[in-house]
């Protein structure tokens, strides 16, 4: 894999917990104070993701994969300080790690819609969005 990586991991109780790698593929200058900030942002993504699975709190709603969450939280991050390109780059990575997150491709057909990049894709993204969450859920188990 090419680009800019992050490591991330999380202990409890003095014990490996959980730990992910994540990639940034558009590789950026370190003199840049922007560098690393979008790897940072799927980080606490991922962190907040592992860290609300391992209490048992109720989870995020969009996804169940830990790495897409990190991306998507990336995506939104990126998407608020105007920065649309990495928004959807963060967005697909998001959709690589779990093609059925939900606030990736809603997001991701927003985006598409709102700078009329791509407005027929971003129905297709809405349709999808919906179809996933249209899907009955298999009831909550409480531990």
């Amino acid at each position: 894999m090419s680009g800019d990586g992050l490591t991330v991991s999380l202990k409890e109780r003095g014990d490996l917990a959980a730990t992910a790698t994540l990639w940034w593929h558009k590789p950026v200058g370190a003199d840049d104070p922007d560098a690393y900030y979008q790897l940072a942002s799927a980080a606490a993504g991922w962190a907040d993701y592992v860290i609300r699975a391992r209490q048992r709190l109720e989870g995020n709603g969009v996804t169940t994969n830990a790495v897409s969450f990190g991306y998507f939280h990336a995506g939104v991050e990126l998407d608020e300080v105007g920065r649309t390109d990495d928004a959807r780059d963060a967005y697909l990575d998001a959709l690589n790690h779990d093609e059925e997150n939900i606030g990736a491709l809603l997001n991701l057909g927003l985006l598409y819609a709102r700078n009329k990049v791509d407005p027929d894709l971003a129905v297709v993204l809405f349709l999808r969005a919906l179809a996933i969450a249209s899907r009955p859920r298999p009831p909550r188990v409480r531990r």
